[in-house]
């Protein structure tokens, strides 16, 4: 970060939405997300919200090489 952007602070909210419609009853699934957006030195997360629905049963989550979080389910 440069000396002039030293004190400039920006906030951005972001939002997406991923659906999933399918033709038959889906009864069994994996689904792994990197959905939790990192700290670095050039932006810190100030609130993340992950809503899943409906609601499926959860395993801990994983970590990628990198660090992100990666919530996964069944």
């Amino acid at each position: 970060m440069s000396e002039a952007d030293a004190g400039s602070a920006r906030r951005h909210r972001v939002t997406h939405r991923t659906e999933y419609r399918y033709s038959d009853v889906v009864t069994s699934s994996y689904g792994r997300g990197f959905l939790t957006p990192r700290d670095s030195l050039r932006q810190r997360r100030v609130a993340h919200r992950l809503i899943i629905e409906p609601a499926p049963p959860t395993a801990p989550p994983a970590r990628t090489p990198t660090g992100t979080s990666a919530p996964t389910s069944t």
